[in-house]
């Protein structure tokens, strides 16, 4: 008997799916894949590492309103009229999405081709889960990882900042500042996990998803700066990456207040619009290979 017949004998045709499917398929694969070192030093160093230097900044900006040594020194940074919880979650964006490119390559661009190499979607299947189902497991699990990379650590500033604040109403005062650098993450987040997952879905090898898919993120970063500066000189072409247009998305939330950096200078330049644009159409094109790849494997009704 096939296997997949065989699974669902048990069931005598009256299970149905439930929505606890896809929580139960992100639970085990969250719990395997943590083990694996590269991700847990991912995921717990360099999230770590922004949640200590970032208190230090604030912890300065609050002490130079006491130390008159100090507010000279942050006045020659040009930090004393800054909001600078909005920097330091401007700069933490801008340098982990690089770490979350990488983690979505360890993790997420696996997810389906292992089960793809190990002729799993049959015995998937066999059970009473829906496409959406499998899909949104995988999906939760690959953006577990990139959650721990982009949207705890400002969570953790925002608290040490209005821990370190004695002005009353800190905590309101900062909460937009929050929100948004949880929309950044989220938003760059979902489109990284979506086009690891779409690029896991057309191959059976766990290695070259991984490879494909960050080769993709390299080559599309490397042609945005090549295109914009170089052939076209003009910064819409950053959107070509989205990464880079992630970038521009942060530049918007937490406007530049003269510390930006050349290329970076050249990524601000390019119209906001355009950069949620780009995101929209990585994030879509990747959805549209979920949907065509996945949807062939039958499912037990």
């Amino acid at each position: 008997m096939p296997v997949d017949q065989s699974a669902y004998r048990k069931w005598d045709g009256t299970a149905r799916p439930t929505r606890a499917a896809a929580l139960a398929i992100a639970a085990v694969l969250v719990g395997r894949f943590y083990k694996l070192r590269l991700v847990r030093w991912l995921a717990n160093v360099v999230a770590v590492g922004a949640c200590v230097l970032a208190p230090i900044f604030l912890y300065a900006k609050h002490m130079s309103e006491r130390d008159r040594g100090l507010q000279m020194a942050m006045r020659q940074m040009g930090f004393d009229q800054i909001n600078v919880l909005a920097l330091v979650n401007r700069e933490f964006h801008t340098r982990a999405s690089f770490f979350a490119v990488l983690i979505c390559g360890v993790v997420a661009a696996q997810l389906i081709a292992e089960d793809r190499r190990a002729k799993a979607l049959a015995l998937y299947f066999s059970r009473p889960i829906r496409h959406i189902d499998y899909l949104c497991g995988k999906f939760l699990a690959g953006f577990f990882f990139v959650a721990l990379l982009l949207l705890v650590p400002p969570v953790l500033m925002y608290l040490a900042e209005i821990g370190i604040s004695d002005v009353e109403g800190a905590a309101g005062e900062q909460l937009p500042m929050l929100l948004r650098s949880l929309l950044a993450g989220a938003v760059l987040g979902g489109a990284l996990v979506t086009v690891a997952l779409a690029v896991s879905a057309c191959t059976d090898r766990t290695n070259y998803a991984s490879l494909i898919f960050l080769g993709l993120m390299a080559l599309s970063w490397i042609l945005g700066v090549m295109l914009a500066e170089g052939i076209f000189k003009e910064p819409k072409w950053f959107a070509v990456s989205p990464v880079a247009s992630a970038h521009r998305v942060v530049y918007d939330l937490f406007p530049d207040t003269g510390q930006l950096r050349r290329t970076a200078l050249r990524v601000s330049r390019m119209e906001v619009a355009l950069a949620w644009k780009s995101l929209g159409a990585w994030t879509a094109a990747g959805l549209l290979v979920l949907l065509a790849k996945v949807r062939r494997v039958e499912v037990v009704s």
